[in-house]
């Protein structure tokens, strides 16, 4: 595709938002879910960033699958126009907790389905938090604690000295003294 650098940086935003919609924040856990060689991590990176703009065709029809796009969806964004979906596609960490919902769950009120959900991607969260929790760091606390602070820690808006202040005050609502 002989597209300009513009429409190569346009691409890039797109599979970002299409990353993060499909839940996941920082490419480093996308890729690693995906179980990417290092060449396609570069290759993930570099798309994303915009870097180069000249790829191989079956390497962009394996980044469309990765990103959970139709065929022709990269082509669609460097000519100016928008990527398609593949119908049904969720995140793999969605799907491993699908088997949680009861078959005949569309039968349900929909406040019921609602909760369902709800509970499920709070599952879903806390079991991505569990992974990002540093060995020893809060080893000092109790368990509730300890995952208490890595959310705070996964909080990417907050600025490191709100994120400081944010877990003293919190450590002392729950009579930790802080250090």
């Amino acid at each position: 595709m002989n597209a300009g650098n513009n429409a190569w940086r346009t691409l890039g935003k797109e599979l970002v938002a299409r990353r993060v919609a499909l839940g996941y924040k920082k490419r480093i856990e996308f890729t690693r879910q995906h179980s990417l060689t290092s060449g396609q991590e570069r290759t993930v990176e570099d798309l994303e960033k915009g870097r180069r703009v000249n790829y191989r065709p079956d390497t962009l029809a394996f980044v469309e699958q990765l990103y959970s796009w139709e065929s022709g969806s990269i082509d669609a964004i460097l000519t100016g126009g928008r990527p398609a979906e593949v119908v049904g596609a969720e995140s793999p960490s969605i799907a491993r907790f699908a088997r949680l919902i009861p078959p005949a769950a569309d039968q349900l009120p929909q406040h019921v389905q609602d909760g369902l959900l709800e509970m499920i991607y709070s599952a879903i969260r806390m079991q991505q938090i569990d992974h990002r929790i540093p060995i020893g760091e809060y080893s000092q606390y109790d368990e509730g604690t300890q995952r208490g602070l890595a959310i705070i820690d996964d909080e990417t808006e907050m600025t490191k000295r709100r994120k400081e202040k944010h877990k003293r005050e919190w450590l002392a609502e729950r009579g930790y003294t802080p250090n």
